[in-house]
């Protein structure tokens, strides 16, 4: 792939806090469509509290019943408590807070390149599945709507809820697709032999390790018949993830689906799969080297490091436009030609 060289073309420091009280510590992870002509991003926004109290850590959650933010005090010098990482605060190896909290946040340009972000949140935290933030949209385009699925971040787990909007103004919630732990859920743009399908990815606590799977629907939102697609064994990997990034874009050849992967260190890269077009959990092809990986500094350092992770694609006509999220706190953007993306997928254009 190659990189924008205006990149990064987010950072946080040009997004505006929602509150007062709050600072940016990432924007990144953002779904990616067109509409009206323009690109439109859906912002993953990260907010914390400033912290003014050297011995306390104050995190926000948001009240399921007022629909508002709340500050929840975690005192430093409490053992019970294990602050070594950023991200979360945990009690006996559980996780009982995020030091963040996220929302989604509407940017739209015109070149792909400067875009216009919103001062405000466009959707935000709402029932008890929610309360800890919504995280990692990715957008799939099917007739005159427009579906996000979203990963919601709760005490109660990590689930994969659902909203539908036709215009990005107004919006509609449908509910919980898939109950915890399950994130990484990218519908396909057509429906397949009668049925909507999607990837999405489960996350064993005990045994097993996160890998992709296949669900199949008759309405978008009762979803069964599950397929394992790739393991993490698949990729020589005994420990570590692999999840699915943007919706998969039809093709001459099958479903292309750019896809992640982590290590046990979590160092995060992106790769390339096609599946048949009649069957998206038979792979047909698959890259073996990286597409992209962390090698410049705002992939390697941030606010998570070594990390670049893409759940927005857009489709030119000789191009794919990957917007991914660099070290966690940042949006890139990277190129590659079809063209090339085909052969070395071991397909060529006659």
């Amino acid at each position: 792939m190659q990189r924008f060289k205006e990149n990064p073309l987010i950072t946080k420091q040009m997004i505006t806090p929602s509150q007062a009280n709050f600072s940016v510590c990432g924007v990144f992870n953002c779904g990616a469509t067109i509409y009206n002509k323009q690109i439109v991003l859906l912002l993953r926004v990260a907010e914390s509290y400033i912290q003014d109290d050297p011995t306390k850590v104050i995190v926000p959650q948001i009240d399921p019943q007022t629909k508002k933010t709340i500050a929840i005090s975690f005192d430093k010098t409490d053992s019970r408590y294990d602050f070594s990482d950023s991200r979360v605060i945990k009690k006996h190896k559980t996780t009982v807070a995020l030091t963040s909290l996220s929302h989604l946040r509407r940017a739209y340009s015109d070149d792909g390149i400067n875009f216009v972000i919103d001062d405000k949140p466009w959707i935000e935290g709402d029932d008890i599945t929610e309360i800890w933030g919504v995280e990692d949209p990715r957008i799939t385009k099917i007739s005159n709507n427009y579906f996000i699925t979203y990963t919601a971040v709760s005490n109660l787990g990590i689930f994969t809820n659902l909203i539908k909007t036709t215009d990005f103004f107004s919006f509609e919630r449908l509910g919980t697709l898939f109950v915890t732990d399950n994130k990484d859920v990218a519908i396909f743009p057509e429906k397949i032999k009668g049925k909507y399908q999607t990837y999405h990815r489960p996350v064993p606590t005990d045994i097993g390790t996160p890998n992709i799977w296949l669900a199949k629907s008759p309405d978008l939102i009762h979803w069964g018949e599950h397929q394992k697609v790739l393991t993490v064994k698949d990729e020589g990997l005994t420990k570590g993830r692999v999840g699915a990034g943007a919706p998969s874009i039809k093709t001459p050849f099958g479903w292309l689906q750019i896809y992640h992967v982590a290590d046990a260190t979590n160092n995060y890269h992106l790769k390339a799969l096609m599946t048949d077009l009649t069957d998206p959990a038979k792979i047909i092809a698959k890259t073996h080297q990286p597409l992209l990986k962390p090698e410049r500094d705002y992939e390697q350092n941030g606010f998570f490091k070594n990390v670049v992770f893409a759940n927005g694609i857009i489709e030119r006509e000789t191009e794919f436009i990957v917007y991914y999220g660099a070290a966690d706190d940042k949006i890139a953007a990277a190129k590659i030609k079809k063209a090339d993306l085909y052969e070395r997928l071991g397909f060529k254009n006659d």
